[in-house]
């Protein structure tokens, strides 16, 4: 019963938000790294998420590290991750450009941080003290290096771009993903399940095969 409601749920949250048509080459929204997979993967999810935000973190443990985990090992899905904090939290900014400043020195780093900052979040939300983290978390030679990225001009640039793409993709809460596939993206506002979202994964990879 768990399983069907929570499939109809998400039926529901994809009626009606099927974004305009995109190439069939399912290019990125925007050229951005992919956190796992191949940008040749049939079905890509792009998802919007805010470090301190709590229902961010419900879906990066139960759904989003699991689907990356399986675009690492399979060629049916690739994960692409916007950075979107929100104002709302005051220190969410500052562990996104941590974040991707750790990105630029490789993916083991930025999945390392990224784990950390979601799994710690009630540490780090309470006491402010981002920096912290990651340098619990990386080697002292690539903390040194992010430590001084993370102030590079160009990591809020990125933040800035990724806020504006989702303000006009109508991002307006977190987690928002889209799932994009057949040239098409589809919005969903708010967490899945990992098994509903997989199970819908592994139907659009087979649509596509065939």
């Amino acid at each position: 019963m768990k399983s069907r409601l929570a499939w109809f749920c998400f039926a529901l949250c994809l009626c009606g938000i099927a974004l305009p048509a995109i190439p069939q080459s399912n290019p990125p929204l925007r050229k951005v790294y992919f956190a796992a997979g191949q940008p040749t993967a049939p079905v890509r999810i792009e998802v919007f998420s805010d470090y301190q935000c709590s229902a961010c973190r419900t879906f990066y443990t139960a759904t989003l590290s699991r689907l990356l985990n399986d675009a690492e090992t399979e060629n049916r899905v690739s994960v692409v991750y916007h950075d979107f904090p929100l104002q709302m939290h005051p220190y969410a900014r500052e562990a996104s450009r941590y974040a991707l400043a750790a990105r630029r020195l490789g993916k083991k780093q930025w999945a390392a941080l990224t784990e950390a900052f979601y799994s710690r979040q009630d540490q780090w939300s309470a006491d402010g003290k981002v920096g912290r983290i990651a340098e619990e978390v990386l080697s002292p030679q690539d903390y040194a290096r992010v430590k001084d990225l993370a102030q590079d001009p160009s990591i809020e640039q990125e933040i800035k771009e990724g806020l504006e793409l989702g303000h006009r993709l109508q991002v307006n809460a977190t987690p928002t993903f889209f799932i994009v596939s057949n040239g098409r993206a589809q919005r969903v506002v708010g967490g899945v399940p990992y098994q509903v979202l997989d199970s819908y994964i592994q139907n659009m990879s087979k649509q596509q095969s065939h």
